[in-house]
């Protein structure tokens, strides 16, 4: 592993700083830290608390992008004080440990436990347990793979998912991908690979929770109605629109929406496309935390 190329990747990772006029665009009504315990040790947690006062709240776990090899940025605490601000919303963002320092299963875990643990304690943190989780590149990613365990073994019942522009086939090289061979793609291919590289051993990236578009009809259908939007210019929008039909075909109840003009990362960086994107996300929070569901 090339310690060079890891720095180089992080420290010029995109949405690190925005900004103090970007950052005060939403509020919350408390911030805070959190620890989880989880199987590896404890799970650092952000939390978003909504400034209006109610018996229990919807939740809304936030997993954050980065290829994963890149940590938590300012650009993810814009997007959860946008959620909290305006859904009314707790919510969570998981700071997962990335790779190659952790590698796969390692983050996937971290998630599954923090979402299991604030399933577990609902009640006792005012959490109505309509939980959805949402994701954002290898967000997405771990936001399903989370699901998947769960359906395994009924450890939480997520009530919704999220993803912007997942990748969920680690296995296919990314050269074979579409628009892999624009000159513009991002990230480059020989990221893209360090990533996989430092992620995920090859003998891994066809499991389920690591590419969900190899799972079985049997743990596609129990997924929660999924939410998946994708870029017009990304190398990883065609896994993902193949992804949703394969939900489609499983009985789960998805909307897929492939944003014209946008590329990879638009949603959290808010670059064109993002409103399209918000209106979607926003859309499908309201149907699902309908006042008369019966896990309220």
């Amino acid at each position: 592993m090339d310690m060079n190329e890891l720095e180089r990747v992080r420290t010029q990772a995109v949405g690190l700083s925005v900004g103090q006029e970007m950052l005060e665009l939403f509020s919350a009504g408390r911030e805070e830290e959190l620890y989880l315990p989880g199987r590896e040790g404890d799970i650092h947690v952000f939390a978003y608390w909504p400034k209006e006062e109610r018996e229990l709240y919807p939740v809304f776990i936030n997993l954050h992008g980065g290829g994963f090899v890149k940590g938590h940025r300012e650009q993810d605490v814009v997007f959860c004080r946008n959620l909290c601000q305006n859904a009314g919303a707790v919510i969570f963002d998981v700071d997962y440990h990335t790779a190659p320092e952790k590698k796969y299963p390692y983050a996937l875990h971290e998630v599954y436990d923090a979402i299991r643990y604030l399933w577990d304690h609902a009640e006792e943190m005012r959490l109505d347990r309509r939980f959805v989780a949402g994701g954002h590149s290898a967000g997405g990613n771990l936001a399903l793979g989370a699901a998947i365990l769960a359906g395994r073994d009924g450890g939480f019942e997520l009530s919704g998912i999220i993803c912007d522009y997942p990748p969920v086939d680690l296995f296919k090289d990314p050269g074979k991908k579409r628009y892999a061979d624009r000159p513009d793609v991002r990230p480059p291919l020989k990221d893209q690979r360090m990533y996989m590289d430092w992620y995920i051993d090859p003998e891994r990236r066809k499991e389920s929770t690591a590419s969900p578009v190899y799972a079985s009809d049997e743990e596609l259908s129990k997924l929660p109605p999924t939410l998946i939007i994708t870029a017009e210019v990304d190398v990883l929008g065609e896994e993902a629109e193949f992804f949703a039909f394969r939900l489609i075909e499983a009985g789960v109840t998805v909307t897929a929406r492939q944003v014209k003009g946008a590329d990879h990362g638009f949603v959290v960086r808010r670059r064109p496309g993002f409103e399209e994107a918000e209106r979607l996300i926003f859309g499908f929070l309201r149907e699902t935390w309908r006042e008369d569901d019966p896990r309220a």
